[in-house]
């Protein structure tokens, strides 16, 4: 059981780490490219063949920054099922 702690611990740890690259000035930044470049299609300033490559980018980051919160959360549950945790407990035993 021990190990399995050990094991749960490093992967939450390193989900925490991932999560992290994603500066949330980084994803506020990339939602409001995202918003710009869709105003900019409409207004017909960019065409599509210009605007596509960029929309893919931003969609990707964002999709990435998605998928590294959904490990962190998904390591936290499993850190807490291992480690006999109550889900849900605030630290100190609260809610």
């Amino acid at each position: 059981m021990l190990a399995e702690v050990a094991r749960a611990t490093t992967a939450y740890w390193a989900k925490v780490g991932e999560a992290a690259l994603f500066a949330p000035d980084l994803v506020a930044r990339a939602r409001a490219d995202l918003t710009a470049l869709r105003d900019a299609l409409a207004a017909r300033r960019l065409t599509l063949r210009e605007g596509l490559p960029w929309q893919r980018s931003l969609i990707e980051l964002l999709s990435a920054d998605i998928d590294a919160r959904l490990a962190k959360l998904t390591a936290d549950v499993e850190l807490r099922r291992v480690a006999g945790m109550l889900l849900g407990a605030a630290p100190g035993g609260t809610r």
